[in-house]
């Protein structure tokens, strides 16, 4: 007996395969969370006056900046923490 294809021409994919996808898509997402706890608020509001769309996009804002400030500091300050 021939399987039965919905129209379209592709096969159903099983309720395990499904949740299979699911689990390792949900699984790869763990991996990249970061909990952000009391300072969800102000993540928020940063995001929203920054006018960024995604967590992804302020998260490299503000690692660039904190970069940008770490190279001023190599560049302008001695060891000992005065200004060259």
């Amino acid at each position: 007996m021939e399987e039965k294809k919905p129209e379209g021409g592709r096969k159903s994919k099983t309720f395990f395969e499904v949740a299979e996808k699911r689990r390792k898509l949900s699984e790869e997402r763990n991996r990249t969370r970061v909990v952000l706890g009391e300072t969800f608020q102000r993540w928020r509001a940063m995001k929203e006056q920054r006018g960024v769309k995604t967590d992804a996009q302020l998260a490299k804002i503000i690692l660039d900046s904190v970069r940008m400030v770490y190279v001023l500091d190599c560049l302008f300050l001695t060891p000992s923490g005065g200004l060259k």
